[in-house]
């Protein structure tokens, strides 16, 4: 039995790490994406202002380039974000029957109401952290929409092609995390995935 609890206590002090740390790394990570296309943003739009054709091209070019970056990034976090999406989610909805369940002892009720709001709170975390980038990512599009429609606009044949084919990427898919590939994380899609999940609960307590 003391071999059980001590590796239990190590086991429980490792998934907290990984959480810990996880989370961490998360928020550095998408603070830091949204802030730098903010930054581009603000080139844009001080570029606009000024009719600074060199500045807007520059930035157009760098906001290509966190692109890519976030792409890359997309292939670690996107793998997470379906794990956290579709495998955990019918183990916590298991759990949270169990924490209502009328034969379910209160100490393991009060364990499972920790895990299933741990969870949720995971949940919740990681897509509002995701919308940062694509609202930040996206932001550019009104100020260039404006400033092509603008007569006072000093760009050459070549350059009003860039910002068209630019301004048309950010009418296109998402520049974020992906759940998998499957479908951005952005609000729509979130609670897309809150009325799904609440469904399929009402079915998991039908059946017992």
């Amino acid at each position: 039995m003391l071999t059980i609890w001590f590796f239990t206590f190590w086991a429980t002090i490792l998934a907290s790490s990984i959480i810990l740390f996880g989370s961490v790394g998360w928020f550095l990570v998408c603070y830091y994406l949204k802030h730098k296309y903010l930054e581009i943003y603000r080139k844009i739009a001080l570029s606009v202002k000024y009719d600074n054709k060199r500045l807007l091209m520059a930035a157009i070019v760098e906001h290509n380039y966190w692109e890519i970056q976030t792409k890359r990034l997309n292939q670690f976090f996107g793998a997470i974000t379906f794990i956290v999406y579709f495998i955990e989610t019918i183990p916590m909805q298991l759990i949270l029957y169990i924490a209502h369940h009328p034969d379910t002892l209160f100490e393991h009720r009060i364990i499972a109401a920790i895990i299933v709001l741990t969870a949720c709170s995971m949940v919740v975390y990681t897509n509002v952290m995701s919308t940062w980038i694509i609202n930040a990512a996206h932001k550019p599009l009104p100020v260039l929409s404006s400033y092509m429609s603008s007569r006072r606009r000093v760009l050459s044949v070549r350059d009003r092609l860039r910002v068209q084919a630019f301004i048309e990427r950010l009418c296109g898919p998402a520049i974020g995390y992906y759940c998998y590939d499957l479908f951005p994380m952005n609000g729509y899609e979130f609670a897309q995935y809150l009325l799904i999940s609440g469904a399929n609960y009402l079915l998991i307590i039908s059946m017992f």
